[in-house]
């Protein structure tokens, strides 16, 4: 079988997996963009808010989704293969793994282009948004008749209408507090509570009870803007201007290199674990596979001040030509 049939066959042999994995990938995706802000921020989202998050978080997820895509669906392309016998058959007719690699160099390609769309782009985006909606008071709700919390604060309030809430209870570690009326405003770009007519009584030992006419109490400190909201002009200006401040820039360096590297290495990763897809328990490989990329990527964050900035970044990149040189080597029909 000639290369272009081959590709073509391994491509459609793919297929049903790609909608598989792309499900269980953009589950993820939803976890770690909608889910987890949501929750560490412990705010209540209104509808319009909420929905806004949950279709951001496949563009902030992009750069894993697209990975996972195109390494899962050439291993799982082969091991369907194996299973059904296919391979055996194509073994037998000389076929042998190198004449796979123009399909599973196009899979690469398309997730590598997917996953520099997430690095450079749709991820510093999606992120940044995330984040402005989550700290955003216009998009935070307090629900009658249940605790709702926002940061260390929690809230019960009576009734809600007009923007105001009436009859509130609020708490937080350093006391309690009343108001008649209350209502989440911004104040210097951070969420804050105003409050009408009510009494705060501290706590501690000795307790100090406070009246009031009109009080905006800040519920939580300004928000630090990410690396990963930035775009990779600004993560290198961020990364000059501390090096400015005679600190050590590398990390910073870092990040901004391995918005490149990590898509090279995705064009490569799924090449280099194609051999998987002739073992037993393909998938759970992968998973391994996976979890040791993010790990060398993890340490490298770490050294970036030992090995500068290139040698951190180019950590993942190392790690899938190690791992697909190995892979390789050992497999018998290659």
């Amino acid at each position: 079988m000639n290369s272009w049939r081959l590709t073509l066959s391994m491509v459609r042999a793919v297929t049903p997996a790609m909608g598989w994995i792309f499900l269980g990938a953009g589950t993820i995706a939803l976890v770690q963009g909608a889910v987890l802000p949501l929750v560490g921020g412990g705010v209540v989202l209104r509808p319009i808010a909420w929905l806004s998050v949950v279709l951001l978080s496949p563009l902030a997820g992009l750069w894993i989704i697209a990975p996972m895509v195109s390494v899962g669906s050439s291993v799982a392309g082969l091991a369907r293969w194996n299973r059904e016998g296919a391979w055996t058959g194509l073994r037998a007719s000389g076929t042998r793994g190198v004449q796979l690699v123009p399909a599973v160099l196009f899979l690469g390609l398309v997730g590598a282009l997917l996953t520099l769309l997430g690095t450079q782009f749709s991820g510093p985006f999606a992120r940044g948004r995330i984040q402005d909606l989550v700290h955003n008071p216009a998009a935070m709700v307090l629900v009658p008749q249940t605790e709702s919390r926002v940061g260390e604060w929690v809230f019960s309030v009576r009734e809600v209408g007009g923007g105001w809430t009436s009859d509130l209870f609020f708490s937080s570690p350093n006391g309690v507090g009343t108001a008649m009326r209350a209502r989440l405003v911004l104040q210097d770009g951070s969420p804050a509570l105003e409050l009408l007519d009510g009494v705060w009584l501290t706590s501690g030992p000795a307790p100090v009870r406070v009246a009031f006419r009109r009080w905006i109490r800040p519920l939580r400190a300004g928000r630090r803007v990410e690396l990963d909201e930035l775009f990779t002009p600004q993560v290198l200006h961020r990364a000059a201007a501390t090096q400015a401040e005679g600190r050590d820039g590398s990390y910073e360096r870092s990040v901004a290199y391995k918005r490149w590297l990590h898509p090279l290495a995705m064009l490569w990763f799924p090449l280099a674990v194609l051999p998987l897809g002739v073992r037993r328990y393909p998938m759970v490989w992968v998973g391994a596979s996976g979890i040791g990329y993010l790990l060398s990527v993890r340490i490298g964050d770490h050294l970036a001040s030992v090995v500068g900035a290139v040698g951190a970044s180019a950590s993942g990149l190392i790690f899938v030509g190690g791992l697909g040189a190995i892979l390789w080597w050992r497999w018998g029909d290659r």
